[in-house]
């Protein structure tokens, strides 16, 4: 796709989960400022086909000339209905920084299949978040009355997942594929801390009007819902007591309603990780941090991850 002369070259955004990762597919990934989003959000479902083959699919099974034909149909289908290419073509999808996809012998084996279906000339995103604090949301977010648990038990059932927060190790699996100068991080704390560094970031790799991104940052900010801490405690009943029984089946109506409200209501839940926890996470992580700031002159440090 990247070497097509109708058409830019693609932006390929591959998460992490819970990095403002909606927030950039729906306010700036967007046809509002001139960019095509192949990937998240869309109803269609090839994109999320496409990930899952190309994260799952044995070496030898993937079909690359398939999906690079999808990819060109789409991309042939959006200028044939807009006025000119859009400023940048852009692949979102936070899947696509799974651990199983890099858990073979080749952790090189998925950014080779995306260079393959996008381009020689295609560029990769990262989106990151310190490590302690992405793990307190991502288990706010699994604290669902089917499956609640205390935070020590889900470290243990998510190992692979918090193992895959090795930001240096993913950043050099895409650098090797793509090259070092093609491969890009935003740490989710730059869009709060310095919205303006973060701007000229994104509309350097999107080919945009910095003041143009600046304003739909600041316009639309990411916001992130935070458990209530009635509901965190209700919902550990819950696993207990009726983890795949529907609140419906057990009260009545207005009264489900009633304790719905409530337990949604009240303080976020807050320490839901203790200090040694989270000092163990920060201490496993800080020499993984430490390259990745050497590597791509982040400040790391000054934006809270441990080095």
């Amino acid at each position: 796709m990247g070497q097509s002369n109708a058409l830019p070259d693609f932006l390929l955004h591959v998460g992490y989960y819970k990095t403002a990762t909606t927030f950039l597919q729906s306010e700036i990934f967007t046809d509002r400022l001139g960019v095509l989003s192949l990937g998240k959000p869309t109803s269609e479902r090839w994109p999320s086909l496409l990930v899952q083959q190309a994260t799952t699919q044995p070496e030898g099974a993937f079909d690359v000339e398939s999906w690079s034909a999808q990819v060109r149909r789409a991309t042939a289908d959006w200028a044939a209905t807009h006025d000119g290419s859009p400023c940048k073509l852009v692949f979102s999808h936070e899947s696509l920084t799974a651990p199983e996809a890099y858990a073979g012998d080749d952790p090189t084996l998925l950014p080779q299949r995306l260079r393959a279906v996008f381009g020689e000339a295609a560029q990769v995103l990262i989106t990151i978040r310190e490590q302690s604090a992405l793990v307190e949301s991502l288990y706010l977010h699994d604290s669902k009355p089917s499956r609640a648990t205390s935070m020590e038990q889900w470290l243990r059932d998510n190992e692979a997942d918090v193992a895959g927060l090795d930001y240096a190790q993913r950043f050099e699996s895409f650098e090797a594929v793509f090259g070092a100068d093609n491969v890009f991080v935003l740490p989710q704390e730059l869009l709060k801390a310095n919205d303006t560094s973060a701007a000229a970031r994104l509309a350097m790799l999107l080919n945009l009007d910095e003041k143009d991104v600046l304003t739909r940052l600041r316009a639309a900010r990411p916001r992130n819902t935070r458990r209530s801490r009635r509901e965190l405690v209700f919902n550990r009943m819950r696993a207990r007591v009726a983890p795949n029984t529907p609140l419906g089946l057990l009260l009545p109506s207005p009264v489900r309603k009633t304790v719905r409200r409530f337990v949604r209501g009240g303080a976020p839940a807050a320490d839901v990780m203790s200090g040694s926890v989270r000092a163990r996470i920060r201490n496993r992580f800080r020499h993984s941090n430490a390259a990745l700031a050497r590597k791509t002159a982040l400040p790391l440090g000054f934006l809270g991850y441990s080095m």
